[in-house]
């Protein structure tokens, strides 16, 4: 029996979540000095993400396997029937976005950027189909990009660079797609346009 299957069986789906985002919270203001110490509470809490993707039969159980989920088009669901916000157990969007993200920028920080790929394919997955918040989606696969480069698989970073430059797969409310400038705030012009 895996460790994963264990903690799922013990703790359940909302106590993998909220564990893990409380320490991904203790991670970003609790050990703001200590790099050690914040570290091992973002290892830990991408531990308990990770836990969280063996719950559901589609989505990779191996670390190699999140290498080239960013192909696929990412995670379809969390875990299977379960709604991930609009109840009493549900955490808040933003934080828990931010918890995220910071877990995810202290994996990368310290070399870990294998252990950072299920916690940016959480990320993604409720940013784009979750809360639909492109600046998070968008800093979630440079997050990706960073992670690839950390695990010598520059072929895959380069495609997942070339994808986000192109805008593919962002949510969108046209139909001509989107890309990454669309989606910044303030006017953007070419200054040698006239």
């Amino acid at each position: 029996v895996k460790d994963g299957k264990i903690l799922k069986l013990g703790n359940g789906f909302w106590g993998l979540l909220h564990g893990a985002l409380c320490m991904s919270k203790v991670a970003q203001y609790t050990y703001v000095k200590n790099f050690k110490r914040q570290s091992d509470c973002a290892q830990f809490a991408a531990y308990l993400f990770r836990g969280l993707m063996e719950g559901s039969l589609p989505n990779p159980t191996r670390m190699a396997d999140f290498i080239r989920l960013g192909f696929n088009g990412g995670i379809r669901e969390l875990w299977p029937g379960i709604e991930l916000f609009g109840h009493a157990y549900s955490p808040n969007p933003n934080q828990l976005l931010n918890g995220l993200r910071h877990t995810t920028y202290v994996l990368n920080r310290d070399g870990f950027g294998l252990e950072a790929l299920p916690v940016i394919a959480i990320s993604e997955y409720v940013a784009k189909d979750e809360t639909k918040h492109i600046k998070y989606l968008l800093q979630s696969r440079i997050a990706r990009i960073d992670s690839l480069v950390l695990c010598n698989h520059p072929e895959e970073a380069v495609h997942q660079l070339r994808s986000l430059i192109q805008g593919d797969d962002l949510p969108v409310d046209t139909g001509k797609g989107a890309t990454v400038f669309d989606s910044m705030d303030g006017d953007y012009r070419d200054p040698t346009a006239r």
